[in-house]
This record gives C-alpha cells, sequence and structure tokens, in this order.
C-alpha cells in the first residue's frame, strides 16, 4: 500500500487486509524500489517452490508438500529449518550457496547475524541422514565457499 496514512492502527489495517507491504509518502524512490525487489525475491523463491514439490535422489525423496524427508521408505524427522534449507539445496543440485544465501533464503530477516546458524544446521541433516542409513552427507561443504546438494551416487566414493 502507498498512502499518507501514517497512524499505526491504519498501517495494521492495511497489513491484515492483505497488504505485502505499507509505505507511506512521502518517501524516497530508492526505498520503494528495494521493497519492490523485496517483495520480488519473495515472490520467485515461492514459485521455485511450488514448481517442484517432490525431488527424488538415490535413496532419498524430499517432498515440500508434505514436508518430509524419506530415506528409503524410512521418514526422517527434520526440524522446519532444517527441511526448508535440504530441500533448497537439493533443488539447485549444480548451485553452490553461501551461508550469507541459504541465512536470507531461509531464516528471511529474522536472524542475519549468525551466518554460523547454517552450519549448525547443515551438521543436524548430516548426523540425521547418515543415522538414518544414507551412506553419504547429502550436503557437500565447498571449502571457502558455501555448501551443495551432493549428487554422488550410493556407490561412488571421492
Amino acid at each position: 500500500m502507498l498512502t499518507a496514512r501514517r497512524e499505526t492502527r491504519d498501517k495494521v489495517q492495511g497489513l491484515n487486509s492483505g497488504a505485502d507491504d505499507y509505505l507511506t509518502m512521502p518517501f524516497e524512490k530508492e526505498e520503494l524500489l528495494a521493497r519492490i525487489n523485496a517483495l520480488l525475491r519473495r515472490t520467485e523463491l515461492q514459485d521455485e517452490y511450488e514448481s517442484n514439490k517432490i525431488i527424488t535422489f538415490n535413496e532419498m525423496t524430499i517432498n515440500w508438500e508434505a514436508r518430509k524427508l524419506l530415506i528409503r521408505e524410512d521418514e526422517i524427522v527434520l526440524t522446519p529449518k532444517e527441511f526448508s534449507l535440504l530441500y533448497s539445496l537439493a533443488k539447485h543440485p549444480s548451485r553452490v550457496f553461501t551461508r550469507e544465501q541459504l541465512l536470507y533464503q531461509i531464516w528471511g530477516d529474522e536472524n542475519l547475524s549468525d551466518i554460523r546458524t547454517v552450519d549448525t544446521h547443515v551438521k543436524n541433516i548430516r548426523f540425521k541422514t547418515i543415522k538414518a542409513g544414507l551412506n553419504f552427507s547429502p550436503i557437500r561443504t565447498v571449502w571457502g565457499v558455501g555448501y551443495q546438494f551432493e549428487q554422488r551416487t550410493k556407490n561412488e566414493h571421492k
């Protein structure tokens, strides 16, 4: 919403009625463009998630809609952030993501100060998947850069 109304109750009412954002006049052109770009990024991320809801690789199935990870036929319980992290990596298996990119994609603005949060979640995913019988980690560390989905098959070894 673009409006001259500055009262908190007006902002709350506008956002609660379905507005994605609320910008009061006067405003700087740069702020408007930044807000538009942020909305486009969120929309693109949502479109990516909706376009490929089930990813199967080797013995692993990641089902976005059901929010389930299956190894063979066994469900592996992941936290919501762990699941989103694994799904984001698996969706783009040839891409290497920096910690900052993953932090922004998965946590948004809520936790941008601690990039080691990503490391902790990767460690947890690795532990849970290997404990479930996967004989390799589904996430590969790219030293000095970040993380990538591991595309190696179960019989390949580095």
